[in-house]
């Protein structure tokens, strides 16, 4: 008990998982206060629906289905942010490791990409709308971009300052071994790697972003599209569980990563017995 409180106090999972519940719980009763007051003065206030409006709304709308192509409006928002979600962090994931690895193991490739990819890194993709239209139409296409744009300059920067945080004389220690450079590569890939998934994870929020931005120029469907059309409307009722749908997508991916990491990686965050 003398540690109880102290910065080496140690907490059992129980009250980790209901000191964390608690924020939550306080959250939700702050929100149906409110929601409560504003619905006394005006039953038909749209601004804080209540948590019974928002559930019969969003049940009537999942099961509602677009009139042209006959299909749930709902499932067809949440599948074309997926698509774009995973298709985006994709492309940016893999050439970002491409030339992060190629730039952070050879100074002339570094010398080489780093100034054009430090100053594109340093210019919000809503910077460049206009000259994006030019490259993608509207819908999926631009979505993806966004995304890429927002990552792949971040992923690259990161790769590249990991690979020369590893110890010289490690590598030394494996050509001394015999090892190719093929081989060198594989390892030094396989300890940086729990680093740019570390790095994907924290900038998650900013993919996001990029996603349901491009979503708002134009795209035919998806969460963030679905958003821009119902706030025209104040739509709240149905806007606030579409929010939530996208939080519990992202908290999914954020944990789903860190279970890899610790997994796979345990040794990264000193986990490994």
């Amino acid at each position: 008990m003398r540690f109880r409180f102290g910065n080496r106090a140690q907490i059992p999972l129980w009250e980790k998982i209901l000191l964390g519940v608690i924020p939550f719980l306080f959250a939700a009763l702050l929100y149906n206060h409110f929601a409560t007051q504003r619905l006394i003065e005006n039953p038909r206030d749209k601004v804080l629906p209540s948590v019974s409006k928002m559930y019969h709304s969003m049940s009537e709308f999942v099961m509602k289905t677009d009139r042209h192509s006959g299909k749930q409006q709902f499932f067809e928002d949440l599948k074309a942010s997926v698509i774009s979600l995973i298709a985006g962090i994709s492309v940016a994931f893999v050439l970002a490791l491409f030339i992060g690895i190629t730039a952070g193991s050879y100074p002339l490739i570094n010398a080489l990409v780093m100034p054009i990819i430090t100053v594109f890194s340093a210019i919000p993709p809503a910077a460049i709308v206009p000259v994006l239209f030019m490259i993608a139409d509207p819908g999926y296409e631009l979505s993806i971009l966004f995304i890429f744009m927002a990552l792949f300059f971040v992923l690259v920067k990161d790769i590249v300052n990991q690979i020369h945080k590893i110890p010289r004389n490690l590598n030394t220690l494996l050509f001394t071994k015999g090892a190719s450079e093929l081989e060198l590569g594989r390892e030094n890939l396989y300890m940086i790697l729990p680093g740019i998934l570390q790095s994907l994870k924290i900038n998650l929020p900013l993919v996001w972003f990029a996603l349901l931005y491009g979503e708002t120029l134009g795209a035919q469907n998806g969460l963030g599209t679905r958003i821009f059309i119902l706030k025209r409307f104040s739509a709240n009722d149905i806007i606030f569980p579409y929010i939530l749908v996208i939080t519990l997508i992202a908290v999914t991916v954020f944990y789903g990563i860190e279970f890899i990491i610790r997994k796979r990686y345990a040794w990264y965050n000193g986990d490994e017995k």
